[in-house]
């Protein structure tokens, strides 16, 4: 109960709630470090000091984590994809954009190997690796990268979803830096249309799509446009 408490808190923003409560769970399963709920409760911990800001504390726990995954399930399972995805998170935060793409590479291997190519789990994958690719200006491999992971996140949970947007956000970046206005446009409103059906008009990710639509504009000269998205 006070894991899921905690875990609302975290989802609301409020990470210091988040933290302390996440603490009190991590300290009472503290009798046995060895189990995979201990290891849990670790990451939850480790994923509300990300969203705080505190990256090295993150990557301390996620490290704990990690070790136990590894020693109870072995290196190649997905539960340690997804330490090594928390982990590429912390160092993409640092900008440290090629130390990002080597952990989520090795995410991805994990994951591909385990669910197939055509699993959702491969496609989140993939985008963190287009991601990470992108903001080393290596475009072209990240536009072939994101492609396939939109359309097997398509396949698996149709063109309105969350994961999908995210992929298709990266995807009206390179073609923005491109100057292909026309795609970047239509990338960004899918991109908004998404999140405008899943999460309303007031949600900061649908701020996050309108700048870029506004960004559009600007690249056409369109300033008035431009001054309304913004």
């Amino acid at each position: 109960a006070l894991a899921s408490a905690g875990r609302v808190e975290q989802e609301n923003g409020k990470f210091d709630k988040a933290i302390a409560m996440q603490q009190q769970v991590v300290s009472r399963l503290r009798a046995d470090t060895t189990t995979q709920e201990y290891a849990g409760a670790v990451i939850e911990l480790a994923n509300s000091h990300f969203y705080a800001g505190h990256l090295d504390l993150s990557d301390s726990l996620n490290a704990i984590a990690l070790e136990i995954y590894r020693r109870r399930r072995g290196d190649r399972h997905p539960l340690v994809a997804d330490v090594l995805v928390n982990l590429g998170a912390a160092q993409f935060e640092r900008g440290s954009y090629v130390e990002a793409e080597r952990f989520d590479r090795e995410a991805l291997a994990r994951v591909r190997a385990w669910y197939g190519e055509d699993h959702p789990a491969t496609a989140s994958g993939l985008t963190l690796v287009g991601r990470a690719l992108l903001r080393q200006n290596r475009d072209a491999e990240a536009d072939s990268v994101l492609r396939e992971a939109v359309t097997v996140q398509e396949r698996a949970f149709g063109p309105v979803h969350p994961r999908v947007a995210s992929a298709l956000n990266e995807l009206g970046t390179i073609a923005l830096r491109a100057n292909r206005l026309d795609d970047a446009e239509r990338y960004f409103l899918r991109n908004a249309g998404i999140y405008t059906s899943l999460y309303g008009t007031r949600h900061w990710l649908l701020g996050i799509a309108q700048s870029n639509l506004g960004s559009v504009a600007m690249a056409r000269q369109q300033h008035a446009v431009a001054e309304r998205f913004y």
